[in-house]
């Protein structure tokens, strides 16, 4: 196949599913509330998908980000609420040590790496 300039693919025929962060997306868009389905005209579409962009920046924790929004990530308060969130879970376990037993109080970080579908952002 090399030697024919054909680049071996491991994606089923005519499937998009080549773009992970694609497919994630539109996945998080099609299950969103309110997702309409289909739009009466241009601007419906419009106005929807700007208060969707705008959700999905500002409000929706991602858990490949340590439950930040991409904003929080990106404007640097992640590393303040991730450090409130680690003093808090700390205050919590000195105060209830009996519900965490031996485990120590989970320490959240700003991943380096984001990784989406088992590749790296």
């Amino acid at each position: 196949m090399y030697s024919k300039n054909i680049l071996p693919t491991t994606n089923r025929p005519r499937v998009s599913n080549d773009n992970p962060y694609s497919e994630s997306l539109f996945k998080t868009l099609k299950y969103r509330a309110g997702y309409p389905r289909t739009f009466k005209t241009i601007i419906a579409a419009l106005i929807w998908f700007a208060g969707f962009i705008d959700w999905y920046n500002t409000k929706q924790m991602h858990s490949g980000m340590a439950y930040l929004t991409p904003n929080q990530r990106r404007t640097g308060k992640g590393l303040e609420l991730l450090a409130l969130r680690n003093t808090t879970l700390k205050l919590a376990r000195q105060h209830h040590p009996l519900r965490w037993g031996k485990r120590p109080a989970k320490a959240y970080s700003v991943p380096t790496q984001v990784v989406l579908n088992g590749k790296v952002a």
